[in-house]
């Protein structure tokens, strides 16, 4: 961990890295990160901002900096590594049932628990002892793969949903290490082929955030999605660019025993199962074509392995030309296809119906829906249209 100080008086400044070196505060969460401490004429008070930077007002005194970091720090520590069952606890003990809220109130115990001596600051609703034992907590619970090199500059993107754990993999389109952000877009590991080595971003009891995640629909990251990228290009052109870029079609087989290696410690770990969509798109227009990603329901019930190009409300398309034959075996388990079981059951209902009576495909549908509720919840007509359509099979609907 590092920490830099800019801005701010000679004095703010010899403070500052007085109180990083003093505070008692356990450390361990900040691993990999690197705290950013700059002084601003504009800044009301404190605030924490993205990639652990905290700001502060030019006018903060050497005596109020003590306050203003120590609170911060319990921001960070809140966000960064404090595990659902903590917040819980801290929850149950102030009386509430959201963390909104609860935030401020913890980051200002947190300045009371760990108060350098001589300093006696007022005492909020999270005791002392609490405080402490979560962050001594967070100092041995990060659940990291054993065969990566642990970074810890991801931004948890929350908890998870309690969904079936899956395995998403993206490619970087990048030819070294990205810097995701300053961790907000990072997933939880980053393979490197050229030197066969893992990095880890995030703790992999949180979500990581490398999907869009818009508002309404679906979870994507906090669905129990273990995020993993491989740094090489699905777009081939762009590797083709430089000689040093690697293509994601040019993966060898000891790229991929590494990668299985990952993905038999996650079927360990989580019980995510060797089974994949069935179905790959090599490039943007076929991944976002209709049909062709998840439905909403076949997302929330997946437990196996997809690429970024599967994933319901997203439209990226790595990792592309990637071999799923190589990560899961020959004998890879593919998802129940329920859009086609849909389709199958449509026409079979339709084949019952009286042509003399001239039904609309809408009248069927909705008849078809009534009577089948369960089959074709969250799927709608052009996802199935689509599907059925690339099947091969031509449909007239008048």
């Amino acid at each position: 961990m590092t920490f830099t100080v800019t801005g701010g008086t000679p004095e703010q400044q010899s403070a500052a890295r007085q109180l990083w070196e003093t505070a008692t505060f356990p450390r361990g969460f900040l691993v990999g990160h690197t705290v950013k401490l700059s002084f601003h004429p504009d800044v009301g008070s404190a605030y924490t901002a993205r990639g652990g930077s905290i700001v502060m007002n030019a006018a903060v005194t050497p005596e109020n900096l003590w306050w203003n970091f120590l609170h911060e720090i319990g921001h960070l520590a809140q966000f960064w590594c404090l595990t659902d069952e903590g917040r819980q606890r801290v929850m149950d003990h102030v009386g509430y049932d959201v963390w909104r809220g609860v935030a401020e109130w913890w980051a200002h115990s947190f300045v009371h628990a760990y108060a350098p001596p001589g300093k006696d600051y007022p005492q909020y609703p999270v005791p002392d002892d609490l405080i402490r034992e979560l962050l001594d907590e967070c100092e041995v619970t990060v659940l990291k793969y054993p065969s990566a090199i642990w970074k810890g500059d991801g931004v948890s993107g929350g908890t998870y949903v309690g969904l079936p754990y899956r395995v998403v993999v993206h490619t970087t389109e990048t030819g070294g290490l990205p810097g995701y952000g300053d961790g907000w877009s990072a997933p939880h590991l980053t393979y490197l082929p050229v030197i066969r080595k893992w990095v880890q971003h995030t703790d992999l009891k949180t979500a990581a955030r490398g999907l869009r995640n818009p508002a309404g629909g679906v979870q994507t990251n906090r669905a129990n999605s273990i995020q993993i990228e491989v740094v090489c290009y699905s777009n081939k052109s762009l590797a083709d660019e430089h000689s040093a870029r690697l293509w994601v079609g040019d993966l060898t087989e000891s790229h991929y025993a590494d990668l299985k290696a990952f993905v038999d410690w996650a079927g360990t770990e989580f019980d995510v199962k060797p089974v994949w969509p069935g179905r790959q798109a090599f490039s943007y227009t076929e991944a976002n074509a209709v049909g062709f990603r998840m439905t909403n329901n076949e997302w929330d019930d997946f437990t196996g392995v997809c690429g970024h190009q599967h994933v319901p409300e997203n439209t990226h398309w790595d990792p592309g030309a990637f071999d799923w034959t190589q990560l899961l075996g020959e004998d890879m388990a593919v998802m129940p296809d329920n859009v086609q079981q849909f389709w199958v059951d449509v026409f079979d209902e339709l084949g019952k119906l009286d042509p003399k009576t001239s039904a609309s495909f809408a009248k069927a549908l909705v008849e078809f829906k009534r009577n089948h509720p369960s089959t074709v919840s969250g799927i709608t007509k052009g996802e199935a249209d689509g599907r059925y359509v690339r099947k091969g099979v031509s449909v007239k609907i008048s």
